[in-house]
């Protein structure tokens, strides 16, 4: 992602003793519920994004990756639209990386190989979280020209609002906050003397109403347990919907079928079938589709703020995310040699399930397993 495209089952727990395994100041680490029955922990999504980050690492050491060619081109689109000071330095910043590309590319991929190792050994997964975000903005705003949203015709279809950027939110909202005994991470007690019970306003339950009811869609999220905290990681989220929703209105964008079957251009041959198929299907239907896919991001962004919605708005954001992703970016492309990322798709979706909340069984949160170190979704 250097240079960019921009284009488990485990029964409900009670808060114990400190001596029980895999408990932070005598809970257990915060989980969300998740389809089937599986858990979302912080510590699975970070590996989730050290494992993509991996990926990465491995696509920029793909021999194209260490060609002039691929700096003077992938610089060059990322530069188009920039405004002017900002443009001199990316063609300054072009020159210098593409006199020795093969030693710049090495760089970059091998630092990407070394935040996803970070991120998935929990003794340096602090230290690589933070500087992933420092290189995830650093690429947004160099490789991937600020997502290219300066650039007409961007929208989630082609990537916005950039892989980078999604790559270094999801890093802030899982960012672990320290709690009032000074540990980095624990959960916020607030009541009972109970370390890591849930905020509450209603009889110690999130989202029980005032006549003592247990409200399934209201629990607390991964992203509730971050420095950020729930409410301002979702208004993230909207705006990122707000914003691809927005882009929308541009003329450019009003040409969806169009680009949905020149998306695959490079690909194989069966792959690029499949490309020209979809956008066959949408020839003459392109201001409807703008209409509805605009009103479906705004839909999935206003609807987390709700607890009764939230749920429902990032199940189709997921789904949303994945489609455009499969079928507007190829999963950026993994297929031509010259992926830099697998697109925006898979990292929109890892977005939604940091926000994904929990749900309250019989008056109570269900607290679930510790970190799982196989994924976000563990058994």
């Amino acid at each position: 992602m250097v240079i960019g495209d921009w284009r488990k089952q485990v029964p409900a727990s009670r808060f114990g003793g400190a001596d029980r395994p895999g408990r932070i100041g005598g809970a257990r680490e915060p989980t969300a519920s998740w389809w089937g029955g599986r858990r979302v922990t912080r510590r699975g999504v970070e590996i989730t994004l050290g494992v993509l980050w991996l990926v990465d690492g491995a696509l920029q050491f793909q021999p194209s990756m260490f060609t002039r060619g691929f700096f003077v081109d992938m610089l060059g689109m990322a530069n188009m639209g920039l405004p002017g000071p900002v443009s001199t330095v990316e063609y300054d910043l072009t020159s210098m990386l593409a006199a020795h590309p093969a030693l710049w590319n090495a760089l970059f991929a091998a630092l990407q190989v070394a935040l996803g190792a970070g991120l998935l050994w929990r003794r340096t997964a602090r230290a690589a979280l933070g500087l992933s975000i420092l290189w995830a903005l650093s690429v947004w705003i160099v490789g991937e020209g600020v997502g290219g949203l300066f650039m007409g015709g961007t929208n989630l279809l082609t990537g916005a609002p950039g892989a980078a950027l999604l790559y270094a939110l999801i890093a802030v909202t899982i960012w672990p906050r320290r709690a009032s005994g000074g540990a980095l991470g624990a959960p916020v007690s607030t009541g009972g003397g109970v370390p890591g019970a849930p905020v509450s306003t209603h009889g110690g339950v999130p989202g029980a109403s005032a006549s003592g009811g247990v409200g399934a869609r209201a629990g607390r999220s991964v992203a509730d347990e971050g420095v950020l905290g729930g409410a301002l990681a979702r208004w993230m989220w909207l705006l990122v919907w707000l914003g691809t929703a927005a882009l929308e209105l541009e003329p450019a964008s009003h040409t969806p079928a169009a680009q949905l079957t020149t998306t695959g251009e490079g690909e194989p041959g069966a792959v690029a079938a499949v490309n020209h198929a979809i956008g066959g299907l949408f020839t003459g239907w392109d201001l409807p589709f703008v209409v509805v896919f605009a009103f479906l991001q705004v839909a999935v962004g206003v609807g987390v703020l709700a607890p009764r919605t939230r749920r429902p708005a990032l199940a189709a954001g997921v789904a949303l995310a994945l489609a455009t992703g499969l079928a507007g970016q190829d999963l950026g492309g993994l297929l031509t040699g010259h992926a830099t990322d697998p697109g925006t798709g898979p990292v929109l979706a890892l977005f939604a399930v940091t926000l994904w909340p929990r749900t309250a069984v019989g008056g109570a949160l269900e607290a679930g397993p510790a970190a799982v170190p196989g994924g976000a979704l563990a058994r």
